[in-house]
């Protein structure tokens, strides 16, 4: 793990705290769980409602951001950087609604609340978990009920009701700007970190104008056969050259002189159907062996040609040149079977 990668993992856990506890606060609110909750759904239903799904699109954040760090998956990462700017507005609306309805002449807006938009089911649950009646008193703006009559003993709601939007509103402003500090060390963190999962550059292939063309080989052969023929003479160096070019002479006369099928020809270099036939069932007959020996170890005593995907390479019989095109990938495949790479 990189340093990096550890930054953005702990900020994630940290992400996925406190959005998790949030969202189980408003999830017990609504269930009706928690104390005075009735009273929060019926006069600060809005607030309520910006903060859960705040808390429950930050928590789909960090569920983005484990699968993208685990498997340094960059695009994943991206996006999910990309939603944290999301999730910074959706934090910050709930705490300027109840910082601005707290601060700003907090008792006309109840007045106001009491008076126009909570109803008579609105004030009867308020009534019944504060225990008054009434706004001022049980003969102003009440909703009758048993413990609310004309008569009824119990004091007017205005200053409980008052006293609680300002203790909730204070609490709520609070705790929304106190997670801003934490949540923009957070978007820093998928700034700076998201494209450091690993130590890799970009996707790990070579740009497109450094990668070499054939025009290019071609160039780089003939200054590699110059130097050659330079240092060794002309004959050792087109010796030297034709050992490396991996037989390419019989293949490129097959397609001149072979007389049976394109695949007969590359396997005889002879022009022969029957040699390339004999070059495909001696290669399958001899890889089967290979295969063999990968659960029975025992095996490979019998077949100590075969005893490393490396050898692959020796058992290839005269004139097969054209299965070197295959052996790289086969390697690869075979090496992992026996739980190393080559």
């Amino acid at each position: 793990w990189t340093r990096f990668k550890v930054i953005l993992f702990v900020a994630n856990i940290v992400l996925s705290c406190y959005s998790l506890l949030a969202l189980v606060f408003t999830l017990l609110t609504y269930f009706h769980t928690l104390k005075n909750a009735r009273i929060l759904l019926v006069a600060n239903a809005a607030e309520l409602a910006l903060s859960t799904l705040a808390a429950a699109f930050a928590l789909f954040i960090s569920l983005i951001g484990y699968p993208g760090i685990l498997l340094n998956n960059r695009p994943f990462l991206a996006v999910d950087t990309f939603l944290l700017w999301i999730a910074f507005g959706l934090l910050v609306v709930p705490g300027y609604i109840t910082y601005k309805r707290r601060t700003l002449n907090l008792e006309a807006k109840v007045n106001q609340q009491w008076s126009q938009e909570l109803g008579a089911a609105g004030r009867l649950t308020i009534q019944s978990v504060l225990g008054c009646c009434g706004y001022f008193s049980p003969f102003v703006e009440a909703t009758v009920s048993a413990t609310c009559y004309s008569r009824s003993i119990f004091p007017g709601c205005k200053q409980q009701f008052l006293e609680f939007q300002e203790k909730a509103l204070t609490r709520w402003y609070i705790v929304s700007f106190g997670l801003v500090p934490v949540h923009i060390a957070i978007m820093a963190a998928g700034l700076l970190c998201s494209n450091h999962g690993t130590y890799r550059f970009g996707k790990g292939m070579m740009p497109k104008a450094y990668r070499l063309s054939r025009e290019a080989m071609a160039v780089i052969m003939e200054q590699y056969a110059s130097q050659l023929a330079d240092q060794y003479g002309a004959d050792a160096a087109a010796h030297m050259i034709a050992n490396n070019s991996g037989n390419t002479g019989p293949r490129a006369q097959t397609h001149t002189r072979g007389t049976g099928s394109g695949l007969s020809g590359l396997g005889s270099g002879s022009g022969s159907g029957g040699g390339g036939s004999e070059c495909y069932l001696s290669l399958l007959l001899r890889t089967l062996s290979f295969l063999l020996s990968l659960p029975f170890p025992s095996l490979s005593r019998s077949f100590p040609y075969v005893s490393s995907p490396l050898s692959l390479r020796r058992i290839i019989p005269p004139g097969c040149s054209f299965a070197l095109f295959f052996l790289p990938r086969t390697q690869r495949h075979l090496g992992r079977q026996r739980g190393r790479w080559t």
